[in-house]
Order: structure tokens, then sequence, then C-alpha cells
């Protein structure tokens, strides 16, 4: 999968002009992605990286591909 991408970001790298304010992705260790509700309860997950000796619980936390984490977070 991280072949794919580096791949493709490669490839496309110049078709898509980026602002000067947008940072690179490239070498983060974690994303979050909000999603606002009307009601206040909001949505989060967070994707981050595996820390060292760590043991995800599989109930708020979840692991997945290539040694990432994804997690629900509290509003």
């Amino acid at each position: 999968m991280i072949e794919k991408y580096n791949e493709l970001d490669v490839k496309h790298a110049d078709q898509v002009p980026r602002p000067d304010f947008w940072a690179d992705i490239r070498g983060s260790r974690s994303f979050e992605f909000w999603q606002g509700q009307s009601d206040r309860l909001h949505d989060r997950i967070r994707f981050r990286r595996l820390l060292s000796n760590e043991v995800v619980d599989g109930k708020m936390s979840k692991l997945g591909e290539d040694g990432w984490v994804m997690e629900r977070l509290q509003p």
C-alpha cells in the first residue's frame, strides 16, 4: 500500500498545485478527522502510528495496516 502511494505521489505530484500554506503529510505520525454535528456530539477519529510495546485494546482503538492505529475520540 505504501509503495502504491509513493508511486502515485511521484507520478501526480506536479498535476495538482498546492498552496504555500498546505503542509506536507509525508512523515506525519497522526491524523485526526472531525465531523461536527448539530447536537455537538461530534464524530472524531484519529489515525496514528503504533507506539513501541503498545497493546491495542480493540474497543476504542483498533489495529490497522502497516502499524497504524484507529481511535474513536470523545467529543
